[in-house]
């Protein structure tokens, strides 16, 4: 009986009576393809998202660290770097005082023999 039937094809007991016409039957089996791959070019887009969200998360943390580094050049320019440029101008100014002092001596060493001189000429 019909009820039967359907019951049957309802709870997969009996293949149902399909179409045979060739152009249905070739769209069909295209749907099928078309299915599997949007499945397989959603589930590409999915990873491609993903990579997306990763290389953003790594240039968020990249920027934070570069932002990080330049603070932490700043510091050492600050304390470091600078206060060694002033201890370099010391020296300098400490070598500039030596050579003064080195070379006032030297004059005094010549007025001095010189003034031996005199006195030895006189």
């Amino acid at each position: 009986d019909v009820q039967t039937r359907v019951t049957d094809v309802v709870l997969g007991k009996e293949k149902p009576v399909e179409e045979s016409d060739p152009e249905y039957e070739k769209l069909k089996q295209y749907i099928f393809e078309l299915e599997e791959h949007l499945a397989e070019a959603q589930k590409q887009a999915f990873l491609l998202v993903k990579k997306h969200k990763a290389f953003s998360d790594f240039g968020i943390k990249a920027e934070i660290y570069s932002y990080k580094l330049q603070n932490e050049a700043d510091n050492v320019l600050m304390n470091f770097e600078e206060p060694l440029k002033d201890y370099v101008r010391a020296v300098q100014s400490i070598k500039a005082t030596m050579a003064d002092r080195a070379n006032a001596f030297s004059q005094q060493c010549e007025l001095t023999e010189t003034a031996k001189l005199k006195e030895i000429n006189l």
